[in-house]
């Protein structure tokens, strides 16, 4: 199914959620992390997210920019199905040098 509501990992995501949505006619929520601290990445996914809307069944397509090892996208996907959404579609820009 096609997926009806953009999740954007902001800031990466931000841009490219965008114009996915331009391109989709979909709306767009955002879903904040942190994981980096003093420029270093941190071994766990802080999350501080706040998804307006609904999620229950919803098909979501979370856009992120750069996928490195996964763990961000992984996280963010685990909590979007707690929070009900359906399916949860990745979608990044590029992958880092860890894949």
């Amino acid at each position: 199914p096609k997926p009806n509501l953009i999740v954007a990992i902001a800031r990466g995501g931000l841009t490219i959620a965008q114009t996915l949505s331009d391109l989709l006619s979909l709306p767009v929520a955002t879903f904040t992390i942190s994981s980096y601290r003093n420029l270093k990445k941190t071994k766990t996914i802080d999350l501080a997210y706040e998804v307006g809307g609904q999620l229950k069944n919803k098909h979501v397509l979370l856009v992120d920019d750069i996928y490195t090892t996964g763990s961000t996208v992984n996280e963010c996907s685990k909590v979007l199905k707690g929070a009900g959404a359906a399916k949860v579609y990745v979608i990044t820009a590029a992958t880092g040098s860890n894949t």
